[in-house]
C-alpha cells in the first residue's frame, strides 16, 4: 500500500452531529461518541487537516434543529467551489406520516415524541433543499453521512424509520451518500465495536483511513469504502444490517495518511474522548478582522446574553436594558461588524426559538403550559422581524409567529384566529397544531363537524399525539356517539398510561352511559395520578367534581359534599360545584349553609335560574317568607318571565294558594 502524508488542497467544511441524549425519545449509546470519533477525523491528517472553526459539531443538547440551521446557513455562506463538504448524523430517523411535503426526519436533541412536524427535527426535504444549492450555488463537493434508522422504537415504528431510510437513498442530484442501513434494517451500536460504537461508523472510519484501500493506491474511493462497509458490518452484524452508498464510486473520497494509519494499525480500539467544551464548536464570527475594540466588547456580551437568555425586552419596564437583540441592533449596520453580523443574526434566530419548541413539547406530552405564552410569542415576533422572505427558514418561522399570535388573540375576536391559523396551513401545510387548534375554536361556536374534521387532519398527520385523541373522543361526547368517544379515549390512554386527563374524560364519558360506579373508579385515578401543580389544579378539580355529582345523584349527600369542598379548593369560582354543594347541604337538611353556597353562585352569576329557586325553597323551609318572596320572584324573572307563563308552570304550583304570591306575579 502506498502511504502519503501530504493533505487535500480542498478545503473541508463540515457540520457533525451526535446525539445519545435525547430529552422526549429513546436516547442512545453511542451515537454522541461516533460523531465525536468523525469529528476527529476530519481534523487529523487522513480526513484532510480541517480548520476546527470550518467544522461545526453539535452534541446532544447541543443538537438541535435551530443549532443545525444555524451551521447550515453559515456553511451556505462559506463554502467555496471545489471544497470538500460533509454533513454527519448520527442519531434516530422517524416518520409518523408520509405526506408530499414530510418523507422523513432526522430526529434531532428536543424533538417532540410525536408530531415532528411541529419542529425540533431535521426534515430530509429541508435538508435536501440545503445540500443542492451548496452543490449547485457553491459548487462544493458534498458528502452526506447518516448513521441513522437506530431503533424502530419510536412514534412511526418500524415503518417510520424504514420510510426515512427510502427517503435518504432517494437519488439526489450531486451528492455522495453513505448510508447506515438499508430500509427496513436497524442501525446496531455495541461495546464490541471500539469498546463503544455504532457498527457502521466504526468500520467507516477504518476504511476512509486506509483498510478499504483495496489496490493500494493510497486513496479511498467510494467503490471501495462501500466494499470494505459491505463486507465487514455485515459479517459483524450476521447479514442484519447492510451499509448503503449513492452517488459516483469511482471517485476518491480520502488519501491514506502514513501517521493516522499506523496509528490505528497500533491502537484499533481507540476512543475518541468527548470534550464538554466541544459539545457546540466551530463556525464562530471572525474577529480578527475585527479592529474596534468597542465591538469586540459588545460582541463578548453578546455572546454571554445568547447564553443566559437574555434576548429582548418584554416590557416597556425592560425597554432601556440591553438585550442580545439590542446589540444586534446597535451594529446591524456598522460597517466595521459587517464581517460578523450574519453569525450574530443566525445565532439569535436560533435562540428566539427555543421557548416556543419546549412549549410545543410540553403541549404533545400533555403538560400544561409552563412558559408564558405571550413571552413566546415576543420571542417569535422579534425573530421573524429580523429575516426575510430569502431565508430558507423563513415560512418555518412565519409559521410559529402566526400560530403563537393566535394563540394571543382576544377569544371574542374568533374569525381572526380562524384567519391566523389557515395562514399557518397555507405556508406549512403539514402543521397539525394548528388543525388542532382550529377543532378546538370550532367546538367553542358549537361546530361539531367542522370541529370534527380538522381533529381529523391534526391525526392524520401525527397518528400518535396522545391529547388529540382526547380532543376528538370530547367531541364524539358532545355528538353523542359514545362508542366512537371511548374508542378514542382509550388509544389515548393507551398513548399517555399516566395522562390523568384522560381518566378524566373517560369518566365522563361513562357518566353520560349512566355506568356510574365505573366513571368514579376513573375519576379517583384521574385525582391520583393528578399532581396537585398551579397548572393542573383545573383538573383535578373537574374530578373531584364530577365524583361529587354523581354521588349526589346516588344521594350519597356527604361524601359528595366532601368532594365539592375539594373541588372549590381548587376552583374556587367553579359555580357547578358550589350550586350542587349548596344542594346536597339542602337535602341534609342543612338549608342555612345552603343559602349561603347558593349566594356565592348568583352572586357570581346572576343569570342562573336554579340557585334563586333552590334559595326560595330552603328559605321558606327556615318559615322565612319575606326572603324566599324576593328568590321566588327572581327565578320567575329569569326561567319565564311573565304570570302566564308563570302559572303553567309547575315549579310554582304549590304557591298559587298564596295570596302574597299571586301578588308577587300580577
Amino acid at each position: 500500500m502506498k502511504l502519503v502524508s501530504a493533505q487535500n488542497k480542498s478545503t473541508v467544511r463540515g457540520v457533525v452531529m451526535g446525539i445519545s441524549k435525547y430529552q422526549n425519545v429513546p436516547s442512545l449509546r453511542f451515537a454522541d461518541k461516533d460523531a465525536m470519533s468523525f469529528y476527529d477525523y476530519l481534523l487529523s491528517p487522513a480526513g484532510g487537516k480541517a480548520d476546527t472553526n470550518n467544522i461545526r459539531i453539535l452534541l446532544n443538547e447541543k443538537a438541535t434543529s435551530y443549532n443545525f440551521f444555524e451551521a447550515m446557513d453559515n456553511l451556505l455562506d462559506a463554502a467555496k467551489e471545489g471544497d470538500l463538504v460533509y454533513i454527519y448524523f448520527a442519531g434516530h430517523g422517524d416518520i409518523e406520516k408520509k405526506t408530499e411535503r414530510q418523507n422523513g426526519y432526522l430526529i434531532c436533541y428536543s424533538s417532540p415524541a410525536n408530531c415532528y412536524a411541529a419542529g425540533g427535527s431535521i426534515n430530509v426535504r429541508d435538508l435536501q433543499d440545503y445540500v443542492s444549492t451548496i452543490i449547485t450555488k457553491n459548487k462544493s463537493k458534498v458528502f452526506l453521512i447518516v448513521d441513522a434508522c437506530r431503533s424502530g422504537k419510536l412514534a412511526g415504528g418500524s415503518e417510520g424509520s424504514e420510510l426515512t431510510a427510502l427517503a435518504l437513498k432517494s437519488e439526489w442530484n450531486g451528492v455522495t451518500k453513505i448510508l447506515s442501513c438499508q430500509p427496513g434494517e436497524t442501525s446496531l451500536e455495541s461495546e464490541k465495536w471500539g469498546g463503544g460504537a455504532g457498527v457502521f461508523t466504526f468500520f467507516l472510519l477504518k476504511g476512509l483511513k486506509g483498510l478499504a484501500d483495496e489496490n493500494g493506491d493510497g486513496k479511498v474511493s467510494v467503490r471501495e469504502l462501500y466494499n470494505y462497509l459491505d463486507k465487514n458490518v455485515n459479517n459483524e452484524t450476521h447479514n442484519k444490517q447492510m451499509p448503503e452508498v449513492v452517488g459516483e464510486k469511482r471517485q476518491d473520497l480520502a488519501k491514506v495518511d502514513k501517521q493516522t494509519y499506523l496509528e490505528m494499525l497500533n491502537n484499533p480500539e481507540r476512543i475518541s474522548i468527548m470534550n464538554k467544551n466541544q459539545s457546540s464548536a466551530g463556525f464562530e464570527a471572525d474577529m480578527s478582522s475585527i479592529n474596534d475594540v468597542d465591538i469586540i466588547k459588545v460582541h463578548e456580551k453578546f455572546k454571554e446574553y445568547i447564553k443566559i437568555e437574555n434576548l429582548i425586552a418584554y416590557n416597556e419596564t425592560e425597554s432601556k436594558k440591553e438585550t442580545a437583540i439590542s446589540i444586534f441592533r446597535s451594529l446591524e449596520n456598522n460597517i466595521n461588524a459587517k464581517s460578523i453580523i450574519k453569525f450574530m443574526k443566525r445565532e439569535l434566530l436560533a435562540a428566539l426559538q427555543n421557548k416556543a419548541q419546549i412549549q410545543l413539547n410540553n403541549e404533545l406530552k400533555d403538560i400544561e403550559d409552563t412558559l408564558d405564552v405571550n413571552i413566546i410569542y415576543k420571542d417569535l415576533k422579534a425573530a421573524f422581524e429580523i429575516v426575510d422572505s430569502n431565508y430558507n427558514q423563513y415560512n418555518f418561522i412565519k409559521t410559529r409567529f402566526l400560530y403563537y399570535r393566535s394563540l394571543i388573540t382576544d377569544d371574542k375576536d374568533s374569525t381572526n384566529k380562524l384567519n391566523l391559523l389557515r395562514e399557518c396551513i397555507k405556508l406549512t401545510p403539514d402543521f397539525p397544531e394548528a388543525f388542532y387548534e382550529i377543532s378546538e375554536t370550532y367546538i367553542s361556536y358549537g361546530h361539531l363537524q367542522e370541529a370534527l374534521n380538522n381533529i381529523n387532519l391534526a391525526l392524520n398527520l401525527s397518528k400518535n399525539w396522545a391529547w388529540a385523541f382526547n380532543q376528538r373522543a370530547y367531541i364524539y361526547l358532545r355528538m353523542r356517539n359514545f362508542d366512537q368517544a371511548l374508542t378514542d379515549i382509550d388509544k389515548a390512554i393507551q398513548l399517555k398510561p399516566d395522562g390523568y386527563q384522560h381518566y378524566l374524560q373517560k369518566g365522563n364519558i361513562l357518566h353520560q352511559l349512566n355506568k356510574l360506579e365505573e366513571a368514579i373508579i376513573l375519576y379517583d385515578r384521574s385525582i391520583e395520578l393528578n399532581p396537585n401543580l398551579r397548572y393542573t389544579k383545573g383538573n383535578k378539580g373537574y374530578a373531584f367534581r364530577n365524583k361529587g355529582q354523581i354521588l349526589f345523584s346516588i344521594k350519597k349527600y356527604e361524601e359528595a359534599i366532601k368532594c365539592f369542598d375539594n373541588a372549590i379548593e381548587l376552583l374556587p369560582f367553579d359555580y357547578t360545584a358550589w350550586y350542587y354543594k349548596g344542594y346536597s347541604l339542602g337535602m341534609l337538611g342543612k338549608y342555612e349553609e345552603a343559602i349561603k353556597c347558593n349566594l356565592k353562585v348568583i352572586a357570581q352569576y346572576p343569570q342562573y335560574e336554579a340557585p334563586c329557586y333552590n334559595t326560595a325553597c330552603f328559605y321558606s323551609l327556615l318559615k322565612n317568607k319575606e326572603k324566599m318572596l324576593i328568590y321566588l320572584k327572581k327565578s320567575i324573572e329569569l326561567k319565564i318571565g311573565c304570570k302566564e307563563e308563570a302559572k303553567k308552570d309547575t315549579d310554582f304550583k304549590a304557591y298559587w294558594d298564596d295570596p302574597d304570591f299571586k301578588k308577587l306575579v300580577e
